[in-house]
């Protein structure tokens, strides 16, 4: 079978995940200590990734090392946009 992202209203995953640690971030009072665990799941199987990422790699051959070429690219992403929310507090 094949990923439901974007059908019914479903999304990535690893989206979900980085959207709520963001939310976090931006709503926390910095006068407040805040301890956040964010775990990504995205580097295990099922190898999965939005096709605009997988397209990134497209001159990799194998498929798998595609895919987890591209799910590492989403994952750096996304600890960019979380760093990038912490300098912006």
């Amino acid at each position: 079978t094949k990923p439901a992202n974007k059908k019914n209203g479903t999304v990535y995953e690893e989206y979900l995940f980085t959207q709520n640690s963001l939310d976090i971030i931006m709503k926390h009072n910095v006068e407040d200590p805040l301890f956040l665990f964010h775990s990504f799941h995205i580097v295990h199987t099922p190898l999965q990734v939005p096709k605009e990422y997988e397209d990134r790699f497209s001159i990799l051959r194998n498929k798998h090392r595609r895919k987890y070429a591209a799910m590492v690219q989403y994952m750096d992403h996304a600890v960019a946009k979380m760093v990038a929310a912490f300098e912006a507090k």
